[in-house]
């Protein structure tokens, strides 16, 4: 799963970009490396979750919590 929380990006969150790379080092590895095998979809179903600001006086490098809409969830796309 990759997650990019966009506006509501927290100090653990490099970047707005969202990517993902699998690399291995070696030949043994190579069968992993992400490739045009690779299937991916975009999970409708969460979206970032925040209660309101909140201030604790301190820094605070959690993310928000995930909303989940379960009717939206894209059950067995793996098996199209």
């Amino acid at each position: 799963m990759v997650w990019n929380y966009g506006e509501h990006i927290t100090l653990s969150q490099m970047t707005y970009k969202t990517g993902f790379l699998l690399q291995g080092n070696s030949e043994a590895e190579e069968a992993a490396n992400t490739d045009q095998s690779w299937r991916v979809i975009r999970n409708e179903a969460f979206t970032p979750f925040r209660f309101g600001p909140i201030s604790f006086n301190t820094c605070c490098v959690a993310g928000p919590g995930d909303k989940i809409d379960a009717a939206q969830y894209p059950r067995g796309w793996k098996k199209k």
